[in-house]
C-alpha cells in the first residue's frame, strides 16, 4: 500500500508492503476451495469413486483427518517475501491429488487459478490511500 499524506503543499510518501496479509488472503482462499471441493479456478472437482465414499464414510474429497486443511501455511521468508505453501507432511499427498494419477482424476486445488487472481488485482488496486480517503 501507498500511503499519501499532503500537508502545506508537501507530498509525504510512505510505502507498505501488503505481502503477508495478500499471502494469508491466498493461504485462505486454497483452504476455502478445499472445503468447498473446488479446484483453484472454482469449479467443483470430481467426486469421489461410491467405493471411497463408502471407505470413507463421507464424500469430502479433500478431508480425511483435516490434516490437509492446516498443512496450508504462509509465513515470511523475509522483509520483502511471503511464502505459501504446503508443509512437507503433506506435500507427497498434495502432488497426488493435484495431479492425479491412472485410477484418480486430477484435482488441482494449490496454486492462483482465474478468480482468485482477480481478487488479487482487485486488492492490489485498491491499496492506495490519499491523506485517508
Amino acid at each position: 500500500m501507498i500511503k499519501v499524506e499532503m500537508n502545506d503543499f508537501e507530498l509525504k510518501l510512505d510505502i507498505y508492503s501488503p505481502v503477508k496479509e495478500i499471502a494469508d488472503f491466498i493461504r485462505d482462499d486454497i483452504i476455502q476451495n478445499l472445503h468447498q471441493s473446488k479446484d483453484i479456478d472454482g469449479n467443483a472437482v470430481e467426486g469421489l469413486k461410491p467405493s471411497t465414499i463408502k471407505q470413507k464414510k463421507h464424500s469430502k474429497v479433500f478431508f480425511r483427518t483435516g490434516e490437509l486443511y492446516r498443512s496450508i501455511i504462509s509465513y515470511m521468508q523475509n522483509k520483502n517475501t511471503a511464502i505459501v505453501t504446503v508443509a512437507k507432511r503433506r506435500l507427497e499427498a498434495t502432488q497426488y491429488l493435484c495431479e492425479g494419477t491412472d485410477k484418480m482424476p486430477k484435482r488441482e486445488f494449490f496454486g492462483i487459478g482465474k478468480k482468485l487472481k482477480s481478487k488479487l488485482d482487485e486488492l492490489v488496486n485498491t491499496k492506495t490511500k490519499v491523506n485517508g480517503r
